[in-house]
């Protein structure tokens, strides 16, 4: 090879590789259409999802939800808080939203909740076993499918309580 003397330019070139986004696999119950039945739904949050980000799935569903034929009976204001504690979820209900929801979008919302909360791990807590529920820090008695009629107010419920709603 002959040389002119003259340099060569050297290209480089850098590749940035982003972390991948950890997801986790959440299931979400949704009701179907206005019938009490519900339907599992696999969701993608972000890694170890918390309670806060799985209510929020069931207040504001995805617009996607309703183009399955599916909604959510669980209302953005029904929830003051969850708290998890040897497995046992505790809902507080909002009294002033449960004198504006009707009974049965009530029985629904409750159903979606159960069944999601106990298939859900917590990252922190573990599995939830059980949901119970209060409104004011008393215990609120609830419909209950397994039952044929009302828990005792405060009962611990679990997903066997309403596994026969799933379509």
């Amino acid at each position: 090879p002959v040389s002119d003397g003259s340099a060569t330019p050297t290209t480089t070139s850098t590749t940035t590789t982003l972390p991948p986004t950890l997801t986790a696999p959440v299931v979400l119950y949704y009701t179907i259409g206005s019938t009490d039945d519900v339907r599992p739904l696999q969701r993608e949050l972000a890694a170890d999802p918390t309670l806060t980000e799985l209510i929020a799935q069931l207040t504001m569903p995805l617009p996607d939800v309703a183009a399955l034929g599916l909604r959510s009976s669980v209302r953005p204001n029904l929830i003051e808080s969850v708290t998890v504690d040897r497995g046992t979820a505790t809902v507080a209900l909002a009294p002033a939203e449960l004198d504006r929801v009707s009974d049965t979008t009530l029985r629904r919302a409750l159903s979606q909740l159960v069944l999601t909360l106990t298939s859900f791990r917590t990252p922190d807590q573990g599995a939830i076993g059980t949901v119970r529920f209060e409104t004011d820090g008393e215990g609120f008695a609830v419909d209950v499918p397994a039952f044929g009629g009302q828990s005792d107010p405060g009962e611990p419920l679990a997903f066997t309580d309403f596994a026969s709603l799933i379509a």
